[in-house]
């Protein structure tokens, strides 16, 4: 098993990682579909709070506590927002796949006992899981936003211009 220190630096300061370049590519796979569940969870806290506020106040209280609950609360309600049958299914696939890589993703490629091949197939499906993530972000937005009527306009960053422009209107 390959070890060496690996340096990165961070703004002015170095950090030291005692572990190989596969574990560190597998691991910022794992946190890049982490991070996105976070983005999930956050987008769909904060359209929930519009929802179910009267419109005003702190964000934090606009939330209505729902930046406190787990994806598969805020799955659960979203569900109880929309009857749509098919978001229902991706939102329990969405957990499904979220608790995987919280849970047991190491564990299924047999980390850190793993060959090459391993790696490249753990990197490769986490970061499907990441993309099926960010897809979810827009799929609940579009849903939500149709159900409950919302006057709501998405801008966000193109990935390929990297300029920013109407996501969802």
């Amino acid at each position: 098993m390959e070890r060496s220190q690996t340096i990165l630096p961070v703004g002015e300061t170095r950090i030291a990682f005692n572990y190989g370049q596969r574990d560190i590519a597998l691991f910022v796979a794992l946190g890049a579909a982490l991070a996105q569940a976070q983005v999930l969870e956050f987008s769909i806290a904060h359209l929930l709070g519009l929802i179910e506020s009267d419109g005003g106040g702190q964000y934090k209280d606009v939330s209505g506590g729902f930046l406190e609950k787990t994806l598969g609360a805020l799955a659960r309600k979203v569900k109880s927002h929309t009857t749509d049958s098919g978001l229902s299914t991706q939102l329990e696939e969405i957990v499904e796949k979220r608790n995987f890589v919280a849970h047991r993703v190491l564990q299924k490629y047999q980390w850190p006992m793993m060959n090459d091949e391993s790696y490249l197939e753990a990197i490769r499906e986490l970061d499907a899981i990441r993309q099926s993530l960010t897809d979810a972000e827009f799929v609940v937005t579009r849903a939500l936003k149709e159900a409950k009527n919302l006057n709501l306009i998405v801008v966000g960053i193109d990935p390929e211009t990297q300029q920013p422009r109407v996501l969802l209107e």
